[in-house]
């Protein structure tokens, strides 16, 4: 695989591994060689911090680190690993998600299916080894447990999204609410969509528009952009494909003037943004908190 570069693009590592990952939590995934057939994780310097021990023969797949543990699938369930190779819990489960603030969402009732993300996520049925692959099988119900493995709420969720600031969105039916970390309801199901929250307030959609919420689940920012994203040091992106792409303060002001055909969200002071073209194809820049092109490309 390829080497690791810092953020001045300048090469600071090379394994010359056979299989090697992105950094997350400061490891990442690596095996040496194909014929060694173990994975383990690297830290920074190259070196692995925890042994490759991982044996493909009988583990399935492996993750990076999130939430300070890392997921390892072992004949098609489910366990925790944390920064010393550790299970901290054990592979029993029948899906999980990444741990987030704490939390992880699990699947604990089968057989059941997930749906897909969509592109090349088409879905898993739950279990992997189930007899009913040929059947016509319910979605699958979801909760959340803690790093110690427990269970936070008896009840089961249509649909969910990772914690962040203490609280979840959840899924009851058509609609989202919020759950808190010990499994009670503190925003109850009221909105047709819902984001996890980032810098204290969280957009919601209502009749098809986008605003934001505070942690009471008051609008903060009234429903008005036809699509909307989280807040990411201080300002959030929102519009459409059609009218452009715009970025607003906590006021629900526009931050600055000019609009993007695309746009995510900033990190650590610049946002990678679309200036013109078509999906991938066109004019590109990495703007700064003031609209300002740090740096610009055309990709043909």
């Amino acid at each position: 695989m390829g080497p690791y570069i810092d953020a001045t693009g300048k090469k600071v590592l090379d394994t010359g591994f056979y299989r090697n990952w992105d950094f997350s939590e400061g490891l990442a995934v690596a095996m040496r060689k194909d014929t060694d057939k173990k994975w383990g994780y690297i830290d920074s310097s190259g070196n692995f911090a925890i042994p490759p021990q991982f044996d493909t023969s009988l583990v399935d797949y492996v993750w990076p680190f999130s939430g300070g543990l890392a997921k390892i699938e072992v004949n098609g369930r489910y366990g925790f690993i944390d920064h010393t190779g550790k299970f901290v819990i054990l592979p029993m489960l029948l899906h999980a998600g990444d741990f987030s603030d704490g939390m992880v969402s699990v699947v604990l009732d089968a057989p059941c299916f997930v749906p897909g993300t969509g592109g090349c996520d088409m879905g898993e049925i739950v279990p992997r080894d189930s007899r009913n692959k040929g059947e016509q099988l319910p979605s699958c119900k979801l909760t959340f447990i803690d790093k110690n493995g427990r269970v936070i709420s008896a009840a089961r969720f249509d649909g969910v999204m990772p914690f962040s600031e203490e609280l979840a969105p959840i899924r009851d039916g058509s609609l989202w609410g919020y759950l808190d970390k010990e499994g009670a309801m503190a925003i109850p199901p009221q909105f047709d969509d819902a984001l996890s929250f980032s810098d204290g307030v969280a957009a919601v959609g209502q009749s098809g528009l986008y605003g934001y919420i505070d942690k009471r689940g008051i609008l903060v920012i009234p429903a008005q952009f036809k699509q909307a994203s989280n807040f990411h040091e201080g300002l959030a992106y929102v519009g459409d494909r059609e009218s452009g792409y715009s970025y607003i303060d906590h006021r629900g002001k526009q931050a600055f003037r000019g609009s993007f055909v695309q746009a995510t969200n900033f990190y650590h002071g610049l946002a990678h943004v679309q200036l013109r073209g078509r999906f991938s194809f066109g004019s590109f820049a990495y703007i700064d908190t003031s609209s300002n092109a740090r740096f610009t490309y055309t990709a043909p």
